[in-house]
């Protein structure tokens, strides 16, 4: 009993000297890049007659602020919001290394007062490399996502890409951060699914494959952040469903009303 009592105790140990070589993994001293700000115009056909742009605000963490690429506009959000016919007015609330804690606490009063008509939100890889404890993860995805639909804003919250395609991974911890990221993306996905005006725009099995197959392809200099060969293809994965935010906000007149059904699944 004693030996099992040990090797139990050894866990907490063993798992948090893991998850240290993930955090220095993360900060080996490989190429810095400062965050970019996307915030401009986007979008518009000849067919948007509208006479002002649909405002987004770009919430979360380094997924959106693009640290090694040559221009703003190859984010992801930025690439598929230049992709629609109707003119999207981007504004950047989003800061690299950001935590949900700090998405509730500082971006979201900000967004807020703001009052865009859509959000998007990325958010959860610093809380998987940095061990956020699960469920209170899940209670400030839950607050944030709930402020948002009480305020009658469009919300889309990006999935996570399977953690273990990041090639500053040690190859030892891989299958662990991957299981760590899914385990943080359920609660991501359950806290989304009561609001009224939220979508949980899950990473698919094909884009996932692509950034596997790719590697170092897909990623700047520092072997951790996406390049624009790997943010575009992410923008292929949310164009459905920011379009389907934009469809559903004419619907509404352009206006924000008390209550609103879910929007459709792409």
């Amino acid at each position: 009993m004693r030996a099992r009592g040990a090797a139990i105790a050894t866990v907490p140990a063993l798992v948090g000297g893991l998850w240290a070589q993930v955090h220095r993994a993360a900060h080996a001293p490989l190429p810095q890049f400062d965050d970019l700000d996307l915030t401009g115009t986007y979008g518009g056909g000849t067919g948007d007659s509208r006479t002002e742009p649909v405002r987004v605000a770009v919430m979360g963490d380094s997924t959106l602020t693009g640290p090694g690429l040559d221009h703003p506009s190859e984010v992801f959000v930025a690439r598929a919001a230049s992709r629609l016919e109707t003119r999207l007015q981007l504004t950047r609330f989003a800061v690299g290394g950001s935590r949900i804690g700090d998405v509730f606490m500082h971006q979201l009063p900000a967004v807020l007062d703001a009052a865009p008509d859509v959000a998007v939100i990325s958010i959860g890889a610093n809380d998987a490399i940095h061990a956020t404890p699960l469920g209170q993860f899940e209670r400030d995805v839950r607050a944030v996502i709930g402020a948002l639909d009480r305020a009658g804003i469009v919300t889309l919250v990006c999935g996570l890409l399977d953690l273990s395609v990041i090639p500053r991974v040690p190859s030892a911890l891989k299958l662990m951060l991957a299981m760590r990221g899914a385990a943080y993306e359920r609660r991501k996905a359950r806290a989304v699914y009561p609001a009224a005006r939220a979508v949980h725009v899950g990473v698919t099995p094909a884009v996932n494959q692509a950034f596997r197959a790719r590697g170092e392809e897909f990623f700047t200099a520092d072997r951790f952040h996406p390049n624009a060969a790997g943010h575009a293809c992410l923008a292929d994965g949310l164009g459905p469903y920011l379009e389907a935010a934009v469809h559903r906000i004419d619907q509404l007149g352009h206006r924000r009303p008390t209550s609103t059904p879910p929007l459709p699944l792409a």
